[in-house]
C-alpha cells in the first residue's frame, strides 16, 4: 500500500512478441514541474515543443524527433541524443555536461546551439558535426573541457570558435576547414586528426599532443637530479634513477643508451628498435616521456594559426605545410621532423623550440625569433629569413641554399660592374641589364634616385638594434633598410664627427638620447648609392618583390645590389604589401661549418680572402657574378 506502481504500454510486433514501455507523464506536467530526470523519450516526437528550463538529467532522447524543440536553459547533464533528429533544435543557455551526441547517425549540422551554459565532457564520438556552429564569445568561452571527438567524428567546415576545449580528446577527429578562432585547446590529445585548412587564429594549443610521438608518462619530482644525470650520460648507459622511473611505469630500459639531443632540454633513450624521448616541459615543471612512433601524426596542411599560442605543444612529424603563423607564439614547441614548407611566419616566436629535421623550405620567416634554439639538420632552402633572430641559437648541419638573408645593407642580390655608374647617374634604368639577367627584373613603374650622405655600419652592435644608419645631406637619420621616415635629426654641431672613421662619445650619446644604440666600433663612411623604388608588377621568379632596391658603390670598386624593405609577397594575398624587415640577427655565429649557405657552399668555405661573407649569403643566379672565380669555385 502507498507504493506507486509503474504503468506499462504493451506493444506487439506479432502475436507472440511484445515489449513493455514505461509511460511518461504528460508534457505539460513535465514543463510545469521542470522535472524530466531520467525519463525515456526515445523515439518520441517532441518536435516544436518548448521545454525550456526543464531538468532532463540522465534523460534518454535516442532517435527522438526533436525538430525545432527548444531546450533553452534546460539541464541536460548525461542526457542521450544518439540518432535523434536535431534539425533546428535549440540549446541556448542549456547545461550539456556529459551529454551524449555520439554515433554516425547523430547529425548536428543544423542544430541551433546558441550559447550553452556548459558542455563539459560532452560526447561527440563518431558523430556527424559537419558545418555545425557552436560559438561562444571572446570574453566568455563556453566550457567544453574534456569533450570527446574520437572515432572519426566529422566536424569538417564546422564553427567551434571561443570554446574551452582543454583536455579534449580529438584523436582521429576530422576538422578540415573548421573554425576554432579564439578557442582554448590546451592539453588536448589529437593524434591522427585532420585540421587541414582549419582556422585556429588566436587559439591556444599549449601542451597539446598532435605528433607521432606518444606521451607515455610524466615525471614531476627529482627533476634536477634527472636532468643532471641525463646530461652526464651522453653515449652511456641509462642512469639507475631513470631506469627505476621507467620501471615504475612498466617499461624496461636496462641496457639502453642515452643521447643528449639538447642539453638540459631533450634526451633520447634507445633500447633495441624502440626509442624514447624525454623532454623538459615549457614551464620546466615536468619531464615528459614520449615513445617515438607510438602515435599517428595529425595534419594541419594549409591551416591558419595567426596570433595563436602553442607553447610546449607536440607537433613532431606533423604536416603543417603552407600554414599561417603571423605573430604566433610557439616557444618550447616540439617541431622535430615537422613539415613547415611554404608556411608564413611573420613575427612568430620559436624561442627554445625543438627544431630537429624540421622542414622550412620556401617558408616566409620574416622577423621570426629563434632565440636560444638548437636547430639540428633544419631545411631552410628558398626560405625568406629577412630579419629573423638567431641570437644565442645554434644551427647544426642546416641547409640555407637559396635562402634570403638580410645583411646590414639588405639582402645581397648580385654585384654589377662599376661601368653602370654613368647610367645610374643619368637615371637610365633600361640600360642596367643585369637586373633582368640576374633574375630580378624591375616593374614598369620603377624609378631611380641618388642617395647622398653617410652610412654607419652598426652591425657589430650586440644589442637588438638598427644595423645600418643612413644620414642624408640634410642630416636626417634613417634606418637604411627602411628609409621612409627619419628616425631623428642630427644637430649640425655633430656633422664634423661624420668625417671620423668611428663614432665618438658625443655622437654615441646623441644617438642614445634618440633611443638608438650606436656601437663605438661602428664604421662611418660617405656613401655613393642609388635607390630604386620598384613597382609590384615586377615579373620576378622569386616569391617576394623588393619594394626598394639599394645600389651601393663599395670599396672593391663594384656596385653591390641589395633588396631592402619593404616587401611584396606574391604567394600570400592576405599580406600584399609593405612587409618591413631588419637585418637577420646572429646568423653568422649560429651556423656551424657544415651548414650549406645561400650560395650553395658549406660554411667551411667562408674565407674573407676567398669567399666574403656577402658572397656566402648571396643566392646563385643564371649569370655568375664576375667577382667569382667560376673556373675553380662554381657555386
Amino acid at each position: 500500500m502507498g507504493q506507486t506502481v509503474p504503468a506499462y504500454l504493451l506493444t506487439a510486433d506479432t502475436c507472440s512478441t511484445f515489449a513493455p514501455t514505461q509511460f511518461i507523464p504528460p508534457l505539460t506536467t513535465i514543463t510545469q514541474s521542470k522535472n524530466g530526470k531520467g525519463m525515456d523519450f526515445s523515439y518520441v516526437d517532441l518536435s516544436g515543443q518548448d521545454v525550456s528550463g526543464v531538468d532532463f538529467t540522465g534523460a534518454n532522447f535516442t532517435e527522438a524527433n526533436l525538430t525545432g524543440t527548444i531546450f533553452e536553459g534546460a539541464i541536460l547533464t548525461q542526457a542521450v541524443f544518439v540518432g535523434a533528429n536535431l534539425d533546428q533544435t535549440s540549446f541556448d543557455g542549456a547545461t550539456l555536461d556529459q551529454a551524449n551526441f555520439s554515433g554516425s547517425n547523430t547529425v548536428l549540422t543544423t542544430v541551433q546551439w546558441g550559447q550553452p551554459k556548459s558542455a563539459q565532457t560532452i560526447n561527440f564520438s563518431g558523430c556527424d558535426g559537419r558545418g555545425t556552429k557552436l560559438v561562444g564569445t571572446s570574453g566568455n568561452l563556453i566550457p567544453c573541457n574534456s569533450a570527446n571527438f574520437t572515432n572519426n567524428a566529422n566536424f569538417s567546415g564546422a564553427t567551434l570558435s571561443y570554446l574551452m576545449l582543454d583536455a579534449a580528446d580529438l584523436t582521429g577527429a576530422i576538422a578540415a576547414r573548421a573554425n576554432f578562432t579564439g578557442s582554448s585547446l590546451q592539453q588536448v590529445k589529437a593524434h591522427g586528426s585532420n585540421f587541414c585548412g582549419a582556422i585556429l587564429n588566436q587559439a591556444n594549443l599549449s601542451n597539446s599532443q598532435f605528433g607521432a610521438k606518444a606521451l607515455l608518462f610524466v615525471l614531476t619530482t627529482n627533476l634536477s637530479n634527472y636532468i643532471t644525470e641525463l646530461n652526464q650520460s651522453d653515449g652511456k648507459a641509462v642512469p639507475q634513477d631513470i631506469i627505476n622511473a621507467f620501471n615504475r611505469n612498466g617499461i624496461d630500459v636496462l641496457n639502453s643508451i642515452v643521447t643528449v639531443l639538447v642539453s638540459g632540454q631533450s634526451w633520447l633513450i634507445t633500447t633495441g628498435t624502440i626509442a624514447y624521448n624525454l623532454l623538459l616541459s615549457a614551464d620546466s615543471s615536468q619531464l615528459l616521456v614520449y615513445r617515438y612512433g607510438g602515435a599517428v601524426a595529425a595534419s594541419f596542411a594549409g591551416a591558419s594559426l595567426n596570433s595563436s599560442t602553442s607553447s610546449g605543444a607536440n607537433f613532431s612529424s606533423v604536416d603543417l605545410s603552407n600554414s599561417l603563423w603571423h605573430n604566433a607564439i610557439a616557444n618550447h614547441t616540439d617541431l622535430e621532423s615537422t613539415n613547415l614548407a611554404g608556411s608564413f611566419f611573420l613575427e612568430a616566436d620559436f624561442t627554445q623550440a625543438i627544431v630537429a629535421g624540421t622542414i622550412f623550405s620556401s617558408a616566409v620567416l620574416i622577423q621570426t625569433r629563434f632565440r636560444g634554439v638548437q636547430l639540428t639538420n633544419p631545411g631552410f632552402t628558398n626560405a625568406q629569413l629577412q630579419g629573423a633572430d638567431f641570437t644565442d641559437a645554434t644551427l647544426i648541419n642546416g641547409n640555407l641554399y637559396q635562402a634570403a638573408i638580410s645583411l646590414p645593407f639588405g639582402v645581397p642580390l648580385f654585384v654589377m660592374d662599376s661601368s653602370y655608374t654613368s647610367d645610374l647617374n643619368n637615371g637610365d634604368l633600361a640600360a642596367i641589364t643585369p637586373f633582368t639577367s640576374q633574375g630580378y627584373p624591375l616593374g614598369k613603374q620603377a624609378s631611380l634616385s641618388p642617395l647622398s650622405g653617410w652610412l654607419i655600419d652598426n652591425s657589430m652592435d650586440t644589442t637588438p638594434s638598427i644595423k645600418t644608419f643612413f644620414i642624408d645631406v640634410n642630416l636626417n637619420v634613417y634606418d637604411f633598410l627602411n628609409p621612409t621616415k627619419p628616425l631623428f635629426f642630427l644637430s649640425t654641431k655633430y656633422k664634423p664627427f661624420l668625417n671620423n672613421p668611428n663614432p665618438n662619445d658625443l655622437l654615441i650619446n646623441w644617438f642614445k638620447s634618440n633611443n638608438c644604440s650606436l656601437s663605438a666600433q661602428a664604421v662611418i663612411a660617405p656613401i655613393t648609392a642609388w635607390n630604386i623604388s620598384n613597382s609590384p608588377d615586377a615579373p620576378v621568379p622569386q616569391p617576394v618583390i623588393y619594394e626598394r632596391i639599394a645600389i651601393v658603390s663599395e670599396a672593391d670598386g663594384c656596385l653591390h645590389v641589395y633588396g631592402t624593405t619593404l616587401l611584396w609577397l606574391k604567394n600570400f594575398p592576405t599580406y600584399p604589401s609593405d612587409i618591413a624587415f631588419g637585418s637577420t640577427l646572429a646568423i653568422q655565429t649560429a651556423i656551424n661549418s657544415q651548414t650549406i649557405c645561400p650560395n650553395g657552399q658549406p660554411n667551411s668555405e667562408f674565407d674573407p680572402g676567398f669567399y666574403t661573407w656577402e658572397q656566402m649569403m648571396t643566392c646563385p643566379h643564371p649569370v655568375t657574378p664576375s667577382y667569382l672565380d667560376a673556373a675553380n669555385h662554381d657555386p
